[in-house]
């Protein structure tokens, strides 16, 4: 991924057939549509990457939450793929993310 010095790889919950790649996700309540799209932009984004890299463009970037309340509910949530900005700004974070382990000032937590 251009401006990323280390290969990223990863595994995808799901990419259906028009390279919209989605992210299952559970919740004790039902979601906030804007700030679930934010709290899990770097991952979507990375995937839009991912797909961009392989020559694929996603229409759209998927979340799909089960709620696991009294009455269970399936919700899908969708944002629009990201643009330049976004994708830059993602790109920047994960390469803070990696200067950061490499320099040992960041250490991942595991699960």
């Amino acid at each position: 991924i251009p401006g990323l010095s280390v290969p990223l790889t990863g595994a995808m919950d799901l990419v259906e057939q028009d390279f919209t790649p989605i992210d299952f996700k559970s919740a004790a309540s039902k979601p906030n549509a804007d700030s679930a799209m934010l709290d899990h932009e770097i991952q979507l984004v990375s995937y839009q990457l991912l797909l961009e890299a392989i020559g694929e463009t996603p229409s759209k970037l998927d979340l799909i939450f089960l709620v696991k309340t009294k009455t269970p509910q399936v919700i899908r949530i969708s944002s629009p793929p990201a643009d330049e900005h976004r994708k830059r700004r993602v790109t920047a974070l994960l390469e803070i993310a990696v200067t950061g382990i490499a320099n040992e000032r960041f250490h991942p937590q595991p699960g």
